[in-house]
């Protein structure tokens, strides 16, 4: 069963896939990052956080996304999940960051960019086309990034 992510103010942005390896997707169905133990990775393998008892937490051990059990804000309706889109090439991960204490301090970014930092670098909105692609195929260049927060 996919477990929903939230942001500090209670917005679906992200899940977690129950599996093979547990994969984290963005509400839209891109697919941003991997657990291996408790450790989030990348799929362009850089070391993101951590899972630790059902909150996100980023590299330092600040608080970045939570379960409805543990959101500090009143979790919002959940909007139907579209489909998942293909996984990207998964590059070996980096090293991780020494495990840190965790606590309540909050993260200053927010769960969408976190997780996008994950991406292959491929991951930019392209509103005409509405899709999720580096370069569109009307024009040839890269739409800016659209932060999901």
């Amino acid at each position: 069963m996919d477990i929903t992510l939230y942001s500090q103010d209670g917005t679906a942005v992200a899940y977690l896939a129950d599996e093979e390896v547990p994969t984290l997707y963005l509400w839209h169905g891109e697919a941003v990052a991997y657990l291996q133990g408790e450790t989030v990775y990348g799929w362009n393998g850089r070391h993101l956080g951590w899972w630790v008892q059902r909150v996100l937490y980023d590299a330092i051990g600040r608080q970045v996304g939570f379960t409805a059990g543990k959101c500090p804000a009143a979790p919002r309706s959940v909007l139907e999940k579209p489909g998942k889109a293909p996984k990207p090439f998964r590059y070996p991960p980096r090293s991780p960051y020494s495990r840190p204490e965790f606590g309540m301090c909050r993260s200053p970014k927010t769960l969408s960019t976190l997780l996008q930092e994950g991406g292959e670098g491929h991951s930019l909105w392209c509103r005409p086309c509405q899709a999720w692609h580096g370069r569109c195929a009307n024009d040839a260049q890269p739409r800016a990034r659209v932060l999901l927060s």
